[in-house]
């Protein structure tokens, strides 16, 4: 008898547990005409990352919104590339003037393929979709929900098309090469409550997310068949190979963007870096020109010499770091830098290799980071 009731006590304090919680359904995926607003903090202070369960309280006020960028969502026909995804529905702008093509379903919002920058930042533009789609969000989204998702990307090219620099790197010399990518992912909806960031405050579902991804280079010479030299090409921590990332994505139905996307280190937890939805009103064009700061470094990869482009960037002395795979720091300049300029840093002591930058102001407030491959000859 005791276990019985001790049985249904159980079953009793869960069911009050889950009244409040949300369902996200249909409505929060993005559409034709919607304008997303997205914020980066590289450096996020004061986020914590709590265990599974209900009526959570999440302050993520702390974030600071050191990167905007704003997505118009179009009609897929209005894309560049949209010939080579008749199935898509939207078009949605992605980094380095690419382009990410989405199908828009009742139940589902799928990443059909992307055209731009290659994945690795190798200085190739693609365009290549995925098979099978990667599913990015599902609705209804409810609370214990449990969803894998598997995709795989190939994209060959003519030797040609590579940089000298990162060509000279590859342990022979081929006709023509293939990155392969392939993916699988675990998503849990573990937790539900009140998220507030800078600006609002949302009812929202956290589902926390593992990705695998496994990447791989390819080469091809005259009739032999297609090779895998992954393991051959000098580049530590370029993101070849296997690769684990943990994000943690709060939704609400309320919002077209996630409310926030937290990536941590997924043996770790530690709290990496996070995107979140800006709330901050923009006035005017001209306005949003001036709040889209940023820096750019290319090419990427590079070899000799790097140019560094500062656009919209307000008055200041800027510091200028690169980090090896190591962690260890590698060159250090100070500039001085206003509105749009380029700046060029010369790199040709550096060791190939994937690298880091990161670019602060006087008051120690990070501009922008990110990876970069150095490609100098052996």
């Amino acid at each position: 008898m005791n276990r019985i009731f001790i049985s249904l006590l159980f079953i009793l304090t869960t069911s009050l547990s889950l009244t409040g919680q949300i369902t996200v359904t249909n409505a929060s995926f993005p559409a034709i005409g919607d304008t997303l607003r997205i914020a980066t903090d590289n450096a996020p202070t004061g986020i914590a990352i709590t265990p599974p369960g209900g009526t959570q309280i999440w302050d993520f006020t702390s974030l600071e919104s050191g990167f905007l960028r704003t997505l118009a969502i179009r009609a897929a026909a209005e894309g560049q590339n949209s010939a080579a995804f008749p199935s898509a529905t939207i078009v949605v702008p992605a980094n380095q003037n690419g382009e990410n093509y989405y199908r828009v379903t009742p139940t589902a919002y799928e990443l059909v393929g992307f055209a731009g920058a290659d994945p690795l930042n190798f200085g190739i533009n693609v365009v290549t979709p995925f098979n099978p789609v990667l599913v990015e969000r599902r609705a209804p989204m409810n609370f214990f929900d449990i969803n894998q998702t598997s995709a795989n990307l190939l994209a060959a090219f003519d030797a040609d098309d590579l940089p000298p620099a990162l060509l000279a790197l590859f342990p022979i010399q081929p006709d023509s090469v293939r990155l392969r990518v392939a993916i699988t992912r675990t998503d849990v909806v573990d937790g539900w409550g009140t998220l507030s960031i800078p600006g609002g405050t949302y009812e929202v579902l956290r589902e926390r997310r593992t990705q695998y991804s496994d990447t791989r280079i390819d080469v091809k010479i005259s009739v032999l068949p297609w090779t895998d030299v992954t393991a051959l090409i000098p580049l530590p921590g370029a993101g070849l190979g296997r690769d684990t990332t943990l994000t943690y994505n709060f939704f609400s139905n309320t919002a077209k963007e996630p409310i926030a996307v937290i990536t941590a280190d997924h043996e770790t937890g530690e709290v990496l870096f996070a995107q979140f939805k800006y709330n901050s009103p923009v006035s005017s064009t001209g306005d949003l020109a001036a709040q889209q700061a940023a820096v750019r470094f290319y090419p990427n990869p590079a070899s000799g010499l790097l140019q560094v482009e500062w656009a919209n960037m307000p008055r200041d002395r800027y510091q200028i770091t690169l980090f090896n795979a190591l962690g260890q720091r590698v060159l250090h300049r100070s500039f001085d830098a206003e509105g749009k300029t380029v700046l060029p840093l010369d790199i040709s002591a550096l060791r190939s290799g994937i690298h880091a930058f990161r670019v602060t102001g006087s008051a120690g407030n990070i501009v922008s980071a990110g990876p970069l491959i150095v490609a100098n000859p052996r």
